[in-house]
């Protein structure tokens, strides 16, 4: 059974990404695994309310031993070699400032503003003004 050519236009990346998640595949004629890394982040305050984002990027994997990998987040320009497992996918987009595959993208929000306002003028009293 022959491996699936992934095309080295970046433009057609994400389709490719998303249809061979986990599979291996061949790329500019090397064979290689196609992965993907989920980021986490916060931003906000309990004043204002808070708000959860996730992204996850397509991270292709060139080669594995038991200790070190070589990943490239930016569909094979650059390649980065980590030594640790724990840190290697998150290193390569680390690592990779421009053109990362972003995959998708979520954002949660909480807004807890007006229900905060109201407890710090049931605490404060009716001429509590909030100050940004």
């Amino acid at each position: 059974m022959s491996l699936p050519i992934l095309n080295p236009d970046p433009k057609l990346a994400k389709p490719q990404y998303l249809k061979y998640m986990y599979k291996e595949v061949l790329f500019k004629g090397r064979k290689m695994k196609v992965c993907s890394y989920t980021t986490h982040s916060q931003k906000g305050s309990y004043e204002r309310g808070l708000a959860w984002g996730e992204t996850t990027y397509g991270v292709l994997e060139r080669s594995r031993t038991k200790n070190t990998r070589t990943l490239s987040a930016d569909h094979g320009k650059t390649w980065h070699k980590i030594d640790t497992y724990r840190e290697c996918e998150k290193a390569a987009v680390r690592y990779t400032p421009k053109g990362k595959l972003i995959l998708g993208q979520r954002m949660d929000k909480e807004l807890a503003f007006e229900g905060i306002q109201a407890i710090n003028r049931k605490w404060e009293g009716p001429s509590y003004r909030w100050r940004p």
